[in-house]
């Protein structure tokens, strides 16, 4: 029998050679990047090479600008209000409206050659198309940029958490008071805040001390603190409970009487 046993051999497991989803969603994103990057240098030698004709140069300059701005517009929401771990996506999007945006490009400045057109302002018919086009791009990167800033907001629907993004608006901008208090009112009278039914009768209160915060010198410190006061409200019924060790149980010994055993 022990010779049998000693006979065998076991293999070792070795494990899986598959990449996890979070290398995968890397690697996507570093392949997307790295087509936006081209796109973007391709985007740029077109608007220098529509330079010949002069009316075109001036609507394709001002179409690519707006495509390229809307793109960084959307990478700066996506690092602030964006979800962890769809880069990926969004890089994916991105570098599909670039290609399309590259593809009409490059029709509008090849075929038949460009010429100078100084003393005809016109555009050509292929030109007001492959221009409008553009601009549909442009409209919808612009759009995906409103929409990640959207999306962060609805998210947020407890007190607490509106309160934070009122926050974080205001920080990022602080010159724009005026907007942030009009969100921050449309977002009342729209959608109210949830609170937990304990903390409804707070409601107006919490409401009107946001309000005077606003006329305050140093409103922005005042909102901090209005956010923080109304975290201490939400938790102060939660009762953190400490593990408590238990102490080991000494086996029972039962006690035997010689006397008595002698007895009987």
């Amino acid at each position: 029998m022990h010779k049998h046993l000693a006979s065998l051999k076991i293999m070792k497991a070795k494990p899986t050679c598959l990449p996890s989803i979070e290398t995968a969603a890397m690697r996507l994103k570093a392949k997307s990047s790295r087509d936006i990057l081209q796109k973007t240098q391709r985007l740029v030698q077109i608007k220098g090479a529509s330079r010949l004709d002069i009316p075109l140069h001036h609507s394709l300059k001002t179409e690519i600008d707006r495509i390229l701005s809307n793109c960084d517009l959307i990478w700066v929401n996506w690092k602030k209000d964006g979800v962890p771990l769809q880069d990926h996506a969004l890089a994916r999007m991105i570098a599909t409206a670039l290609t399309r945006a590259v593809r009409l490009g490059d029709e509008l400045i090849s075929g038949g050659g460009r010429r100078t057109r100084d003393s005809d302002p016109a555009l050509q018919v292929n030109d007001r198309a492959g221009l409008e086009a553009l601009r549909m791009v442009g409209d919808e990167l612009e759009t995906t940029a409103t929409e990640i800033t959207r999306a962060a907001d609805s998210r947020a629907t407890r007190f607490p958490g509106i309160l934070r993004r009122l926050i974080k608006r205001c920080n990022r901008e602080p010159e724009a008071k005026d907007k942030h208090r009009q969100w921050w009112e449309q977002i009342l009278a729209h959608r109210p805040p949830e609170l937990k039914p304990a903390l409804e009768g707070l409601r107006v209160d919490i409401s009107g001390r946001i309000q005077e915060c606003w006329e305050k010198v140093d409103w922005l410190s005042q909102l901090d603190q209005a956010h923080r006061n109304v975290l201490a409200f939400e938790h102060k019924d939660i009762k953190f409970s400490i593990p408590r060790s238990k102490k080991s149980r000494a086996p029972e010994i039962a006690h035997i009487s010689m006397e008595g055993v002698g007895r009987t």
